[in-house]
């Protein structure tokens, strides 16, 4: 066990980053917090917290600049840690509004909305998942300006993890799919469009929520969330370039 459950005040976890320092930058679902480890000591170095209730933190990524952006999937916000607010020596700190998404494009409606998110080569635009609609959406970090990324019509692609290589979008989802599914989709050079590649399903995935890269390989963790009777033990499949 690296952390027990329920320490620190940390009863909830969904997306978890690893950053070049070696801290843990876990969002603590519906707790409202961010939690922030050192992956080396297992110290509690931040709590960074929203102070709502209305409110659930789903995934993390990391800006190239330090900086990390949090999901979330029932409050239409895009929540923004500074690298700076990172090496602050203060435990306690406020979890600040990145970007507002309330009057923009998405559409923010019952269950799990902003899911999967990452951040672009250059750190000038976050991709964000709505998961329940099945949308992808482009916002901008400096101006927070929101346009949604036209997927050419194709349906039944939503995104629960997210992985981004240069223009090569990966998303894992188990959303209509209990055997998982993966779709590679090609964007374009603004990240304004997005063309479906090839899907893959099965491969040992059961209910899968989110993916790393090992080389050209992913290693997908399967979840069974919304499995009515999940089946131990929790596990995490390799699915090969090649398949």
């Amino acid at each position: 066990m690296f952390l027990p459950g329920g320490k620190d005040g940390r009863t909830s976890v969904a997306g978890m980053k690893t950053d070049r320092a070696g801290r843990l930058i876990v969002a603590g679902g519906a707790t409202g917090k961010v939690f922030v480890y050192d992956t080396r000591t297992r110290a509690l170095l931040h709590v960074f917290d929203t102070g709502r209730a209305d409110v659930f933190l789903n995934d993390v990524a990391l800006a190239p600049n330090g900086d990390a952006y949090i999901s979330g999937s029932v409050h239409p916000v895009l929540w923004h840690i500074t690298a700076a607010e990172l090496t602050s020596k203060h435990v306690q700190l406020p979890l600040h509004v990145g970007a507002d998404l309330a009057k923009s494009p998405t559409d923010y409606n019952a269950g799990f909305n902003g899911n999967g998110l990452v951040v672009t080569d250059g750190g000038r635009y976050v991709l964000l998942a709505d998961y329940n609609d099945y949308a992808f959406y482009r916002i901008d970090t400096i101006s927070h300006k929101v346009v949604p990324i036209d997927l050419g019509g194709v349906k039944g692609v939503s995104g629960d993890g997210l992985l981004l290589r240069g223009n090569t979008l990966t998303a894992v989802t188990e959303l209509d799919h209990p055997e998982g599914q993966v779709a590679i989709l090609k964007l374009s050079h603004d990240y304004t469009r997005a063309k479906l590649g090839r899907t893959i399903h099965g491969h040992g995935m059961h209910s899968p929520s989110t993916a790393a890269f090992d080389g050209r390989d992913l290693l997908i963790v399967n979840l069974q969330f919304q499995v009515a009777d999940p089946q131990p033990p929790f596990n995490v499949v390799r699915v090969h370039a090649n398949r």
